[in-house]
């Protein structure tokens, strides 16, 4: 009837679109160019696939035109002027942004999300966020719920599970409010006052090991890291190594949700691949529009794909999060309801016979009324 009809095209919380984007776009070389996107941009990765440019990630948390790099700690966070000029409605602004944002005729990818809005002067009351898409400046002298008092700002939306933040290194162990209120099974954290290397929590790996994320080697067992403890609803601990006196950190936190599956996979090296499932919080199949994987095992490259670049399948058009390499168009799985089906026998940083990390974004194949939303 005409009430159903109007309720399966009202679907607002099974749509991943409404949260994240995967954007195409051409560079002009032109200053306040705008870019469209399907969500209120205030997280963005940009990749340049026809040059050799760094991986620039910015946020509301550092404001426009500051960014940091996953591919190379070589420097602390930069400001560039020409970069992304502004966060707006449905949109991003870019400046000329040559050398990785604007290049005039080369192609970009772009990974958009939205979080919780710009902090403003302390709107959390000094309470932990456990639900809704929420967001906090504490700038606190003493320690809010949960937290060691050391929260700077905190952007979060729990509807996609993912949060950016900052926070200041002490030395001694400290937790940190994620904002999430589902423990994390992916953090990345950066240093941002100097030069560091990029650390990764991964649930697949567990919380006796990290893994660099600008370099290629595998896992490393330290206590240094996290602590030997594991993320919870509220919180997650941070040891010495991403957390020295006085430095200046930014973390990016993913906790599964409806539309995030993290977890592990063991490849096989052959050219039928492994199936790499892909469940929801809620246990229902997702249709992957994006992908993130690292061998644990060995030495290997930080793989991402995603819907946009791949088109139909087997999905091609991969970047390397450690890397500042051109766009590598070689075809590598199957995007299928439920999960990933690879197609590459046996490529160290995809199908070796090895350990890898995963994260994967996707559709719910139903929506949270068990109405059927995805297919492929």
């Amino acid at each position: 009837n005409t009430t159903n009809i109007a309720e399966a095209t009202t679907r607002t919380q099974s749509d991943p679109y409404e949260h994240w984007n995967n954007i195409l776009y051409t560079g002009n070389g032109t200053a306040s160019t705008d870019i469209t996107t399907s969500v209120n941009p205030e997280y963005l990765s940009i990749k340049n696939r026809s040059a050799t440019d760094n991986f620039n990630i910015h946020s509301v948390i550092a404001g426009a035109t500051k960014h940091t790099r996953w591919n190379s700690p070589t420097t602390a966070e930069l400001t560039n002027a020409n970069s992304v000029t502004s966060f707006g409605t449905g949109k991003f602004t870019l400046g000329t942004g040559a050398g990785g944002w604007n290049d005039n005729g080369e192609n970009f990818v772009a990974w958009a999300a939205k979080l919780g809005g710009t902090p403003t002067a302390d709107n959390s009351g000094g309470t932990t966020p456990t639900s809704g898409s929420v967001y906090i400046d504490d700038s606190i002298s003493t320690a809010a719920t949960g937290d060691s008092g050391n929260l700077v700002r905190l952007s979060a939306n729990t509807v996609l599970g993912m949060s950016v933040g900052t926070f200041s290194g002490t030395g001694a162990v400290q937790t940190v409010m994620h904002g999430l209120g589902v423990a994390p099974g992916l953090i990345i954290v950066t240093r941002t006052d100097i030069a560091a290397t990029v650390g990764v929590y991964s649930s697949a790996v567990g919380n006796t090991k990290g893994v660099i994320l600008n370099e290629t080697g595998a896992a490393v067992t330290s206590a240094n890291f996290w602590n030997n403890t594991s993320p919870t609803s509220a919180v997650f601990t941070l040891n010495t190594t991403y957390n020295i006196n006085g430095g200046d950190y930014q973390f990016t936190a993913f906790a599964p949700s409806q539309f995030i599956s993290i977890g592990n996979y063991e490849g096989n090296a052959n050219a039928n691949g492994t199936f790499v499932p892909a469940l929801n919080i809620n246990g229902v199949p997702l249709q992957p529009i994006w992908w993130l994987s690292k061998n644990i095992d060995a030495v290997s490259d930080w793989l991402i794909m995603d819907a946009a670049r791949g088109g139909a399948n087997p999905i091609d058009g991969i970047v390397f999060a450690n890397k500042t390499n051109i766009e590598n168009t070689s075809d590598m799985m199957d995007y299928v309801n439920g999960g990933t089906k690879i197609r590459n026998s046996g490529s160290v940083y995809l199908n070796s016979a090895a350990t890898f990390l995963n994260m994967t974004i996707g559709i719910p194949i139903i929506d949270v009324d068990g109405r059927i939303i995805a297919a492929r």
